[in-house]
């Protein structure tokens, strides 16, 4: 219950910084769900989880040792013969040297942790990303559709002139062909409409053939996106590498103590049993206080392990270089497809509103039988294609959106 109290706190979190400026309740219930529900986000966090459970194990000190020996034979002394004896020792670290691991054990934590946003704004953005292009399949269907019953409409008029002898059977035929295509694009999309719902499904761990609600018209989101690089290092996957680092750092410091020598305390207890002759002392126990240092002269194997520690901690920052690298590059990406969106989207709507007016001309014009059919079937055709590609452009927007909160940890 506390893990999934955990996970939802995190993914409102996320929804609150990386959403639009429009509301999309639909999506950001996905994500919630998703977050509760998605078995690699569970394990990602229960790793997270068990990395804590190291922390108390890394401050404790060793179990202490008792032993018991039984004198098979008696050993007899001046006093008596020993019996049997036991024995209590308990080992310390050099000084610091607990400290030193639990500071390790929350660093290992914390890259554990570090690992699981990271895991989780993957996830994220692939609900995101998949959610678009159901949305972008559903616009296509619906504007096709629409199409489809203007040409129905179309069909209707050409017959009605050609049985009048005002239109050649050449016009019937042209638009029953583009009536047959458009049939034939909209199931192809609806069969890719159940793929694309059977996939998103399965993001959410649900059963794939559930249905999936989908938002019916997304605003085109006009602000404009502001580009800080130095945002760069809230990356998930930055800080995962610098949590790396300090964990590295940490058991260094560890691996540092470890030629220390360590310090053990213990009791030795002797029964002993009752002389032959009666002496002063006779049968009396013996307790004996002892100490024990352990010498670390095998210096070869800390050295190794030193080193070991070094050369990670410089391969963690070649890591990190490249990596910056590529979210520089993904970012330069997503940024010129963000602002390539608008300007399409601008593109779209004038052409749209354009082709729009030349196809209520061009049909008035047919109507008065002054053009051919042929031309307003390439209009209406342009138009489609026009609408298909404004709705392109605002699912362009949306998924360059989430890239760009995706880089920046938004």
């Amino acid at each position: 219950m506390k893990t999934k109290l955990i996970l939802l706190i995190f993914s409102l979190a996320l929804l609150a910084m990386g959403t639009s400026v429009q509301a999309q309740d639909i999506l950001e219930g996905y994500l919630v769900f998703g977050a509760e529900n998605n078995p690699g986000l569970k394990a990602k966090f229960q790793e997270y989880q068990s990395a804590l459970e190291k922390v108390p194990q890394a401050s404790s000190l060793p179990d202490p040792l008792f032993t018991f020996g039984y004198f098979v034979s008696p050993v007899e002394t001046r006093v008596g013969p020993q019996r049997a004896k036991f024995s209590l020792m308990q080992a310390l670290p050099w000084f610091g040297t607990l400290n030193a691991r639990k500071s390790a054990a929350e660093a290992g934590a914390e890259v554990k942790f570090e690992s699981f946003i990271k895991s989780r704004n993957d996830y994220f953005l692939k609900v995101r990303l998949a959610y678009y292009d159901l949305y972008e399949l559903e616009q296509s269907i619906r504007i096709s559709e629409e199409n489809l019953e203007i040409l129905n409409t179309r069909e209707k008029v050409v017959i009605k002139k050609y049985e009048g002898g005002l239109a050649s059977m050449v016009d019937v035929l042209r638009v029953q062909m583009m009536i047959t295509e458009l049939v034939t694009n909209i199931q192809i999309l609806k069969e890719d409409r159940i793929d694309q719902k059977e996939i998103f499904n399965l993001l959410l761990n649900k059963g794939a053939t559930e249905q999936v609600e989908v938002d019916f018209q997304l605003l085109f989101p006009e602000t404009d996106y502001l580009i800080n690089k130095d945002s760069l290092y809230r990356n998930p996957a930055i800080t995962s590498i610098e949590a790396q680092k300090k964990a590295e750092l940490k058991w260094l410091e560890v691996d540092k103590y470890i030629s220390k020598p360590n310090i053990g305390f213990g009791l030795d207890y002797v029964v002993v049993g009752p002389a032959i002759s009666d002496i002063p002392g006779s049968g009396k126990d013996v307790l004996m206080p002892m100490v024990n240092l352990s010498l670390p002269i095998y210096g070869k194997k800390n050295k190794s392990r030193i080193r070991e520690r070094e050369l990670k901690l410089e391969s963690l920052d070649s890591y990190r270089q490249d990596l910056q690298n590529k979210l520089e590059s993904e970012l330069i990406s997503a940024h010129n497809a963000y602002e390539d969106s608008e300007r399409k989207f601008v593109l779209y709507i004038e052409l749209t509103e354009k082709a729009d007016q030349a196809l209520r001309v061009l049909v008035t014009e047919y109507t008065s039988a002054n053009i051919g059919f042929e031309e307003v079937l390439r209009m209406q055709q342009l138009l489609l294609e026009y609408e298909l590609a404004l709705e392109k452009s605002v699912v362009k927007r949306f998924k360059a959106e989430a890239r760009l909160n995706f880089i920046f940890n938004k």
